[in-house]
C-alpha cells in the first residue's frame, strides 16, 4: 500500500487541471474527481493544494452534467472537502445575508466576498443545482449517489446546528 503523501503536487496540479477543464474525457474526469477525493481525505498536505487547485464554480458545473458518475464525484469531492477543512473554515457566523442564487459571480456591494466552505455548502445556488440536475434528474438516483446526498444534507444541518440552539430573546 502507498501513502497518499508521496504523490508529487505537480502530479496533484495536473488532476485538479482535468476537473477545471470543461471539455475533459468524461472517464478522465471521472477519475480525476475521484483521485481528487482520496488525496483530500487521506493527506492533510495535499488536502491543501487541492482545496486551492478546485474550483468550486467548476464542481457546480461537473454536478450538472448528464454523467451519474460525475455527478457522484463531484459531490463526493465537495464533502470530502468539507470534512477535511479545517475548523475556522468551516464554521462561520451566519449573520450575513444568505448568498443569492442569482449573485453568480458571489460578489456584494461591488466587494468580492472570501467565501468560505461553509458558504458554499449551503449556498442556494448548490442546493438548486442538485435538486434540479440530480434529484428531478432523467434517472433514478443511485445508491452511491444517495449516500453522498445525505452526507451532503447532514454536513449542511450541521452547519446550522448553532444556530439552532440559540435561545430566543
Amino acid at each position: 500500500v502507498v501513502s497518499w503523501d508521496n504523490l508529487t503536487p505537480p502530479f496533484v496540479q495536473r488532476v485538479a487541471k482535468s476537473v477545471n477543464r470543461h471539455s475533459a474525457d468524461a472517464t478522465i474526469l471521472q477519475k480525476s474527481l475521484a483521485i481528487l477525493e482520496s488525496i483530500a481525505l487521506n493527506s492533510y498536505e495535499l488536502y491543501k493544494l487541492v482545496s486551492s487547485e478546485v474550483t468550486f464554480g467548476n464542481l457546480i458545473s461537473h454536478i450538472q452534467s448528464s454523467n451519474q458518475e460525475i455527478q457522484c464525484n463531484a459531490v463526493a469531492l465537495i464533502n470530502a472537502l468539507f470534512l477535511r477543512a479545517p475548523e475556522e473554515k468551516r464554521k462561520r457566523a451566519h449573520s450575513e445575508a444568505d448568498l443569492s442564487d442569482e449573485d453568480e459571480s458571489w460578489q456584494r456591494n461591488g466587494l468580492e466576498l472570501s467565501i468560505t466552505l461553509s458558504d458554499n455548502l449551503n449556498a442556494k445556488q448548490i442546493r438548486n443545482v442538485i435538486l434540479n440536475h440530480v434529484i428531478r434528474g432523467p434517472r433514478q438516483v443511485g445508491t452511491e449517489m444517495a449516500h453522498q446526498l445525505y452526507v451532503h444534507q447532514t454536513l449542511s444541518f450541521n452547519l446550522l446546528e448553532e444556530r439552532r440552539m440559540t435561545k430566543f430573546d
